[in-house]
C-alpha cells in the first residue's frame, strides 16, 4: 500500500512591477492669445513703452512658457476650532488622573 500526498498547489507569481512613468511636461501657452495681441499691436503704433513691452512677448520657436495659475491667498485654518472636540476628549482622562494621583499622595502624605 502506498501513500502518497496530495500535489501542493505551485505559489503564486508576483506580480511585475510597472514601468516608471516620466514627469509630464508643463503645457505651452498658445501662440494666438489676446493678451499676447495687445502689445504686438501697441507695437506698430511705435510708442516707446508698447516697444519694451512688447520686446518679452517676442520668443524663439523652440522656448516655451510656463503658465502661472494666479489665486488668492489660502486662508489660515484655526487648529483648535477645528480639533478642539476630540483633543478635549484625549486630554481630559490625563488631566484626570493626573489629579486623583496629586489627591491621592496629599491624603497619604497626611497619614504618615
Amino acid at each position: 500500500m502506498t501513500s502518497s500526498k496530495p500535489a501542493r498547489p505551485p505559489p503564486p507569481r508576483r506580480p511585475t512591477p510597472l514601468p516608471l512613468r516620466k514627469p509630464r511636461q508643463p503645457t505651452p501657452l498658445p501662440a494666438a492669445d489676446a493678451s499676447a495681441a495687445a502689445p504686438a499691436a501697441d507695437a506698430a503704433a511705435g510708442t516707446p513703452a508698447a516697444a519694451s513691452s512688447a520686446a518679452p512677448a517676442a520668443e524663439t520657436p523652440g522656448e516655451s512658457k510656463v503658465r502661472k495659475i494666479e489665486s488668492p491667498e489660502p486662508k489660515p485654518v484655526d487648529i483648535l476650532a477645528v480639533t478642539g472636540d476630540s483633543v478635549a476628549k484625549r486630554v481630559a482622562p490625563v488631566i484626570g488622573a493626573v489629579v486623583l494621583l496629586i489627591l491621592l499622595k496629599i491624603l497619604l502624605g497626611r497619614r504618615g
